[in-house]
């Protein structure tokens, strides 16, 4: 029970009050309950809600599709398993796309993607590290596609590893979620809430002291950094510490899951 203590750290509780965050990763939660629980369908329908309120969840969809596939008892039939839950998660999201489609026309549908991808990065981001520390622009094309690849690229590496078990499941979805927030080139503290309800359910010591130093890093990134590193400093020192502290933090519990999956050694 302590680890759900995390919860009601300042950061996780700041975010969850002042976001909407903590949604799309309680239904990843619970569609992560429910493929445990051999109700793929019902877990891929609701999969498919927690990529509609924000769109990461999606990561979480071959995971799984490999994790059914890795646990079914018959050979002839693997493959056939996996067509319904795919068919369930295109069908609701493309209702849930339709249904902009038709208010909005293709043009509002498309609107909020390409404002992302066209929008730039921002300090607290790995993309804006690089770039600072090589004194470069990153502004081409490659970098841009670089990144957008990279926040995905931990997915066949957790495929050519296999998910057969349930905790290798929920280290493979910590893992692929910190991924996909490291790597992205605009990056938000709000997501935090991501990352930890997944993380909690690893249960050694390690990881928790881990997420305590996430969480405490983040809050003292923002809001307090944000707020009060010029009436402490006069300048950004704080906040600039305790962003680059979080992304270290981050980067470890990364390499700290794949050594839980006997990838690699530390």
């Amino acid at each position: 029970y302590k680890n759900i203590l995390l919860l009601a750290l300042p950061s996780m509780l700041w975010f969850s009050l002042n976001r909407f965050d903590l949604l799309p990763a309680v239904l990843s939660l619970l569609s992560l309950l429910l493929i445990l629980k051999e109700r793929n369908n019902l877990a891929f329908f609701i999969l498919a809600l927690a990529i509609m309120t924000k769109w990461y969840p999606v990561i979480y969809a071959p995971l799984f599709l490999n994790y059914i596939y890795k646990n079914h008892p018959s050979r002839e039939k693997k493959w056939s398993v996996l067509l319904k839950p795919i068919l369930v998660l295109l069908f609701t999201v493309g209702l849930f796309c339709l249904h902009t489609i038709l208010w909005g026309g293709i043009k509002g549908f498309l609107d909020p993607y390409k404002f992302h991808w066209y929008r730039g990065d921002n300090a607290e981001s790995l993309f804006y590290f690089i770039k600072f520390f090589l004194n470069t622009p990153l502004k081409h094309h490659f970098a841009k596609y670089f990144f957008f690849l990279s926040q995905f690229i931990s997915i066949p590496i957790l495929l050519f590893i296999g998910i057969k078990k349930k905790e290798t499941l929920v280290v493979s979805m910590g893992i692929a979620t910190l991924f996909f927030i490291v790597f992205a080139k605009y990056h938000s503290p709000q997501w935090i809430a991501w990352a930890t309800p997944i993380l909690l359910l690893i249960k050694d010591k390690f990881t928790f002291v881990l997420l305590l130093i996430y969480d405490l890093s983040s809050y003292i990134y923002f809001p307090l950094g944000a707020d009060l590193s010029f009436q402490l400093f006069g300048n950004l020192t704080l906040f600039v510490v305790a962003v680059f502290l979080n992304l270290i933090v981050k980067i470890f519990i990364i390499l700290w899951l794949f050594k839980k999956l006997h990838f690699i050694k530390i």
